[in-house]
């Protein structure tokens, strides 16, 4: 509760706003050097917020007006640049927050921390990017996150008060804030006129399901060692939900919360692990993966026991362009791997990074055929595995050293739909599959198709058809078959697709 990963949110999800923010940003280069530059960000006279309004999804709104971002008096935000791979380091920005709705929230809590922000601060992320523009002047790009627990005591403000002017309140013990800041100084994009805009519920959460056949967890090895002889790629299709929480309308955006669950109707715990035990705070079960085989030219490893475990201490938070369904700027979102391969590594190399993982990357919430919501995510982070590190073998046990220019490119990829829609797509798969078997073809080895048995294999069946699965979303010959001889399954699969 300390640590604000309790679960149990009182006004049913998040209170969320985002504030539009204008001004300017002076950036201050050094002499390069070795092909490197320091820099110094400052926004001198402040950014000026819009009017906004603090919501929740049930029961809870509350004016933010008088907005503004200020520099802190003493400290000095900066980075570093390297010229030649465009990659920002050793980046920290300082901020001053101001609203009538944090007002409100600092006025009836002595304890609320006084502290200045500073992005990404104890716990959270920072990002930076530099862009050319065609007229020679440079673009600039900035997302920051951090992460504000405001401990016990602490009471929350209604909106509505005393003829004094003393907010009626709650106790909120536990709460944390996840301030974030997004700058640059690029152009919107502009709407493409062969895509629909998505029709978005407002102040709602809205639960999908990950659509499998287009959800992975995975890593490209490309680890220097003649033990490996080559580089390889890891990959599992994962089973669970993404929850997406809609805030108020802010402008031509709308700022959207991103978390992703386990499947429905499982109700098993969380098993313990080397993360559960060492995190401060409370992961919940996220969506888990199938048992897959990493094959290097030399060796091949197991991967087995995979979960995607949500970071809570870092939220992963974007705004949508409702003219376009993009996310404004790549999309954050920080997870845990549950893999016994990555728990090798912690046990073989103590030097492994700990932290969650930083999967960035573009995000679109999109209309489909019927009108409902569509999300999209592909992030990537970029891991460097420093020359002699070592690597697990492949019994999990012992370790041997890698070579220089080593890294790992860990990436997380998924597709939400509606349930109904995802129900819809695992029937026209079956088809598929059935219809490739043909009429009285043989049980798969393991599947046992007995009556008594048929409402417990279904998910076997399935799955004993590979060419129905590999070509699923281009059904190529598979489809020319079914549609000679079966027209109304082919326009089926058709029209499943379409969605």
């Amino acid at each position: 509760m300390h640590w604000g990963a309790c679960g149990g949110y009182i006004f049913g999800g998040l209170a969320m706003v985002d504030s539009h923010l204008s001004g300017s940003l002076r950036i201050r280069f050094t002499e390069p050097r070795n092909g490197v530059t320091h820099f110094q960000v400052s926004f001198p006279g402040g950014l000026a917020g819009d009017d906004a309004v603090l919501v929740t999804p049930r029961l809870f709104r509350m004016a933010f007006q008088q907005a503004r971002v200020d520099e802190v008096p003493g400290t000095v935000s900066e980075g570093t640049l390297n010229l030649s791979t465009g990659e920002v380091t050793d980046l920290k920005l300082y901020a001053a927050y101001g609203s009538t709705a944090l007002r409100a929230l600092v006025g009836i809590n002595p304890t609320f921390p006084r502290q200045p922000l500073s992005f990404p601060g104890p716990y959270g992320s920072v990002w930076a990017r530099f862009e050319q523009r065609a007229d020679g002047l440079l673009d600039f790009t900035f997302y920051g996150s951090t992460f504000v627990p405001l401990g016990e005591g602490i009471r929350w403000p209604l909106n509505f008060f005393s003829p004094t002017g003393q907010f009626a309140t709650i106790p909120a013990a536990g709460t944390v804030m996840h301030p974030h800041l997004s700058l640059s100084t690029k152009e919107p994009e502009f709407a493409r006129d062969d895509l629909e805009p998505p029709d978005i519920p407002f102040n709602t959460i809205q639960e999908l399901t990950l659509f499998t056949h287009n959800s992975a967890f995975g890593d490209a090895f490309t680890l220097n060692s003649a033990e490996l002889g080559g580089r390889a790629k890891g990959r599992s299709h994962i089973l669970g939900r993404a929850l997406l929480q809609f805030g108020e309308r802010s402008g031509d955006t709308v700022p959207v919360a991103v978390s992703l669950v386990n499947a429905g109707g499982v109700m098993a715990a969380l098993e313990p692990s080397p993360i559960t035990e060492v995190f401060p705070g409370r992961l919940y079960q996220g969506p888990q993966g199938f048992d897959e085989f990493l094959r290097f030219p030399l060796r091949t490893y197991s991967l087995d026991d995979l979960a995607i475990l949500d970071d809570p201490f870092d939220v992963s938070v974007g705004s949508v362009d409702l003219k376009t369904g993009m996310f404004t700027g790549e999309l954050l979102h920080r997870g845990f791997i549950n893999q016994d391969l990555i728990f090798a590594l912690l046990r073989v190399e103590p030097r492994t990074p700990k932290d969650s993982f930083f999967f960035r990357g573009p995000a679109v919430i999109e209309r489909g055929a019927t009108g409902r919501l569509i999300f999209r995510f592909n992030g990537i982070v970029r891991v460097p595995y420093p020359q002699g590190f070592l690597f697990p073998n492949p019994n999990l046990t012992t370790g041997f050293p890698v070579g220089p220019d080593s890294v790992l490119d860990p990436f997380l990829q998924f597709t939400g739909r509606p349930h109904w829609l995802a129900v819809l797509l695992f029937v026209a798969l079956f088809k598929l599959g059935e219809a490739l078997a043909g009429p009285g073809a043989d049980a798969p080895k393991g599947v046992d198709r007995s009556p008594k048995a048929q409402g417990h294999h279904f998910a076997l069946e399935v799955a004993a058809h590979p060419v129905g699965v590999e070509q699923f979303g281009d059904p190529g010959q598979s489809h020319r078959l079914i549609k000679e001889g079966n027209p109304p399954l082919a326009q089926f699969i058709d029209d499943v697709l379409d969605l």
